[in-house]
């Protein structure tokens, strides 16, 4: 009888020894996370006001692309381009680095000196908005001096602010 509640008592001890150290190892994946956790917590501020951040330089609405067009308009004028803008009517999905992202298309057909031209790029590069650029055709004047410049490209547009 001793021999049998000893034999019991071993397969006992032998299978609580087995939960405590399965038991033991969560524990340890459990701080782990928990060191994880509290990394990711330090980081989410900075990285809140990096998604604000990126998310001004995407217009939502009509008010927001008309702002970006005056802004597009007073740098031609700031360069002594004349500029005409035509934009789709609809956004569409635009390739960013292997992410599709809605884009306004938009055709802005500039006028005016080479040096204009590239005063209105620089100009556009250093814009809030994100313009992805697909094609530019610069074309010489036949009968007048001066360049003629045709930009096809896409504001890429972000999520409507509620």
């Amino acid at each position: 009888m001793i021999a049998l509640a000893s034999g019991f008592y071993s397969v006992k001890t032998v299978r609580d020894l087995e939960s405590v150290n399965k038991l033991k190892v969560e524990v340890v994946r459990q701080e782990a996370n928990m060191i994880k956790l509290d990394d990711l917590s330090r980081e989410m501020p900075r990285l809140s006001n990096e998604a604000v951040r990126y998310s001004n330089t995407l217009p939502a609405d009509e008010y927001e692309v008309a702002n970006f067009t005056a802004v597009v308009e007073r740098f031609a004028k700031e360069s002594g381009l004349t500029i005409s803008n035509h934009f789709d009517d609809f956004p569409k999905q635009v390739d960013i680095a292997g992410k599709n992202m809605l884009g306004l298309g938009m055709e802005i057909t500039l006028e005016g000196s080479f040096q204009g031209l590239t005063s209105f790029f620089s100009k556009l590069s250093s814009m809030q908005y994100f313009f992805k650029v697909d094609k530019i055709t610069i074309l010489k004047h036949e009968v007048k001096t001066g360049v003629k410049a045709i930009v096809n490209g896409s504001l890429i547009m972000g999520v409507e602010k509620k």
